[in-house]
């Protein structure tokens, strides 16, 4: 009788930014982009920045404002 093989129709990519994050329960990530500084992750409930060889946390309600750059995609 031959082998089957069952290949997952939905497979979860690599996330390597977990290493560089803490979630609290139930937030979920919006964007999670590398730069050359490191990763920069948005949640549900903050902005994840990197700093040193860490990322330090920032609440969205102390974001004033953004902007986003067609350009690099930043």
């Amino acid at each position: 009788m031959a082998r089957c093989t069952v290949v997952p129709l939905f497979r979860r990519r690599p996330e390597p930014w977990r290493d560089h994050v803490s979630l609290a329960s139930g937030e979920r990530v919006l964007l999670a982009r590398d730069s050359p500084s490191g990763w920069i992750v948005a949640t549900t409930d903050a902005l994840w920045l990197p700093e040193r060889n860490s990322s330090v946390r920032v609440g969205w309600e102390a974001v004033d404002s953004a902007t986003w750059d067609r350009e690099s995609s930043t």
